[in-house]
């Protein structure tokens, strides 16, 4: 059996590869980073609360109020008034870059990260 032997600049693609992939997926992580909050678009304004404190929230819509509730850092629709309770049934929310919206109510919950060191350019 005649096994071909690498030679250095064989390497070389394959760290090249390995370390774009790396690369790539720390600058995901470090983009994610800071403390998660939470974003809550109504008609009414935007209201951003952090995650790390239990609350209650009424967000008031087109139909009527929407009750949402932070708990144990995630977030979801207690209750809203809208006739197919999808936004109830989008569960909790807890990651970084999840959502959750009452769309007949005009209600978007979103999850971002607080990064004091972003300019407002970049957001």
């Amino acid at each position: 059996m005649n096994v071909p032997q690498l030679k250095g600049w064989d390497l070389f693609p394959m760290l090249l590869t390995l370390g774009v992939g790396l690369g790539t997926l720390a600058y995901g992580y470090w983009q994610m980073g800071g403390t998660p909050r939470l974003e809550i678009q109504t008609p009414e304004g935007q209201f951003v609360f952090p995650m790390n404190a239990d609350r209650y929230f009424e967000a008031r819509g087109p139909l009527g109020t929407s009750l949402i509730k932070i708990e144990n850092g995630q977030a979801w629709f207690e209750s809203s008034p809208c006739q197919n309770k999808i936004c109830i049934q989008m569960g909790h929310q807890h990651h970084v870059g999840q959502w959750a919206a009452c769309l007949p109510n005009r209600i978007l919950l979103r999850i971002t990260a607080n990064q004091e060191d972003v300019d407002a350019i970049s957001q």
